[in-house]
Order: structure tokens, then sequence, then C-alpha cells
């Protein structure tokens, strides 16, 4: 019968599992270091137990895909004990398949996020990935769609059944960057990424976002963090999103906010108090305003921004900020603190950063503001007194 390694049979698997709890995953490897060798036998006898021991191992989880031929020899066996267990075997087995593209060019006139929402739905409804292995490597060189055009798409993704593992997908758009992994369930349809999307243009962002309703209308930056959603339609998509980032962002211009300025002409010797409270409100809600840099934190769930520990500073002024807005609603809740520096004087060499504290609530359109401006008037009462 030849070595008694080759005679262990189903039974005695099973029990070699159980008896090491502690070092499965060693036992088992041992276990199919054996069944490769007694596939390699001409007895049908010690086949046939091989692929009994192939199919238990493949109900526990493991990939048995490298025995198929094995298995094809045991379901052409002469006797039907044989066969059945073959034809059992085989009926657990997933094909896999590769599927590797280089270099590929696409000219389309309709992507969209609706419409790759809807492939992916007749890819799932069409095709059991229940019962295949796929493993995809693809690399598209262009997706071209009118002027604009995606660069340098990677995907690099494995299934297991309608569960999609994203090993890397990346991509370049004009001069930004994306990269990305994590995980897409067909059934529903659930997504959860991790990502970094770098050197990001304000400008070419306001075609997708509405970025202009809060007056942002230029500058780069960089974002990284996680993303995820569920639901079958782009509706529940959009509503079950949650994001949880950081962002980075340089050179922003921001209409409709005038701080500099305000700022310019509060450090004006000749500045008259008495227009304080009149050009405060005017210049938050007018003007614009060049951020040399803006971070912070921000999370969405479910149509509400929430940014946190946004720090910014400008030619003039430094600031914080918190802020709460929905796009259900329009309605946004923000408060900042801005600090500048009042000019030095013969009377005060080594003056402290003045603040201005301001909140806005309600319509984002047409905010109510309270400001306070209390330190800027002692400020400017001292310089005053001072000047006589």
């Amino acid at each position: 019968m030849g070595d008694p390694i080759f005679q262990r049979s189903l039974q005695d698997l099973i029990k070699g599992i159980r008896a090491n709890k502690r070092d499965v995953a060693t036992y088992i490897s041992q276990s199919i270091a054996d069944i490769k060798n007694e596939l390699k036998s001409t007895d049908p006898f010690l086949k046939s137990e091989a692929v009994r021991k192939l199919t238990y191992l493949q109900m526990i989880g493991y990939n048995v895909s490298w025995a198929s031929f094995g298995i094809v020899e045991v379901m052409s066996q002469p006797r039907f004990a044989h066969k059945r267990i073959g034809y059992l075997a085989a009926n657990g087995m997933k094909p896999e398949i590769s599927l590797k593209v280089n270099d590929a060019e696409f000219f389309t006139e309709s992507l969209t996020i609706d419409s790759v929402l809807k492939g992916l739905q007749r890819f799932r409804d069409k095709y059991d990935l229940n019962k295949i292995n796929l493993n995809g490597e693809v690399q598209i060189k262009n997706i071209e769609q009118g002027d604009d055009a995606f660069k340098n798409v990677t995907v690099n993704a494995k299934n297991d059944g309608v569960l999609w593992n994203i090993k890397s997908l990346a991509a370049s758009y004009h001069d930004s960057s994306f990269q990305s992994s994590g995980s897409l369930r067909m059934d529903p349809m659930t997504i959860n990424l991790s990502y970094a999307y770098n050197n990001f243009n304000i400008t070419q962002l306001r075609q997708v976002f509405p970025l202009s309703v809060f007056g942002l209308e230029e500058g780069w930056g960089s974002s990284n963090g996680m993303i995820s959603t569920s639901g079958d339609n782009m509706s529940q998509l959009l509503y079950n999103l949650y994001t949880k980032s950081n962002f980075v962002t340089k050179n922003l211009k921001w209409n409709n906010f005038g701080i500099d300025d305000l700022i310019t002409a509060i450090n004006n010797p000749e500045y008259d108090v008495a227009s304080l409270q009149k050009d405060t409100n005017y210049y938050i809600g007018n003007g614009t305003t060049v951020m040399n840099g803006l971070s912070g934190d921000l999370e969405l769930d479910h149509g509400m921004f929430k940014f946190t520990n946004i720090a910014f500073d400008t030619s003039r002024v430094s600031g914080s900020a918190g802020v709460n807005y929905s796009i259900y609603n329009a309605n946004i809740s923000l408060a900042s603190k801005l600090l500048f520096s009042q000019p030095a004087t013969i009377y005060n060499t080594k003056p402290k950063p003045v603040a201005i504290s301001f909140n806005l609530s309600d319509n984002v359109l047409s905010p109510k503001k309270e400001i306070d401006f209390q330190e800027v008037a002692s400020f400017l009462g001292k310089r005053k007194a001072n000047k006589r």
C-alpha cells in the first residue's frame, strides 16, 4: 500500500484538525502537502479519498482550485462511487480566471457615476459571481470624455463572490492624482475605501461640487481619509455617503469674505472707530481674500458636513474655525476667531494680536451674523487716546 502517510482518511483529517486546535494552520498545510502527493498516485481509491478531503477543506474555506485536474481524473474513473466523489468536489469548485489589460484607451460620451453604477448592477445581474473567482489587473492609458480625460487608470481587484477586494485603484486627472484601496460589495452595493487625493485644482472641482455657494473660487489642495456608502441607486448612495478625512489647501481665493481689506482699513491711523460695526458687517460678506493656507478635518454623514480643527492664514490674519453645513436645507453654523497684528507704536512696541470673533447661522445664502469686535474697538480707542 506504500507509505502510511498516504493512507489518512477524511475521518483522520477531521480528527487531526480537532486535535491541533492550537496550530490548525500548520496541520492543514501539512495535510495539503500529503494530499498533493496522494493525487499523484495511480491508485483510484487513494486518489478518491484525497478528493474527499479536498471537498471538506473547501467547505471550511480553503481554496482548492489548484487540484482541479486531479478532481477531473476522479470524475473520469469507471466506478460510480469514485465518479460521485469527483462530481461532488467539482460542484463546489470555482474556476479561477485572471484578466490582464495593458495600455487600453476608452472614448466615451456618457461616463457618469450613475452610468458606472448601472454598469456594475448589470454585470452583477448577468453573472453569478459566487461560481467564479476573478483576478483582474487593468491598466488604462486614457479614459476620454469630451475635453476631459482620466489618465493612467489602474485597477487591481479580486472577488470573493459578490465582494471585491480592491488591492489598488489609481488615476490621474489633470495635475491631480488619486490612490485608493478597499472593498466593493455588489449586492447590496456597498463601498468602503481608504484614499489619498493629491494636488487637486479647486477650479476643476467646482464643475462637480457646488463650491461657489461658499464663495470658493480657486486654489489647490490635498486630502486623505476613508469613504463608505451603500444603496441600490444613486439617491441612496449619496444619502448614505460617509467620509472622515483631513485636508490641506493653499492659495485659496474666497469671494464674499474681505477680511484683509477690513484689517487694512483698521490699521490706517486715521480710521474712525465709529465705522467699525458697519465695516465689519460689510467685509464679512463682501470682497475677496486669498488664504495662503487652510487645513482641517472633515466628516460627512447623511448630508451633514462637519468641519473641525480648521486653521488658516492670509497676508493679514490667522484664524481658526468650526463649521456645520447641511446640503438638504443649506443651513450653516459657523464659528470663527480671527487674529491680526496691530502696528507697533512708540507707546506699544510689542503689541498683542487683536481678535475678531464671528458666528454665522441659518441659510448659507443669507446667514445671520453675530460679530464680537470689542477687542478691536478697545484697540482703536487706545490708539485714538494715544494720538492726543
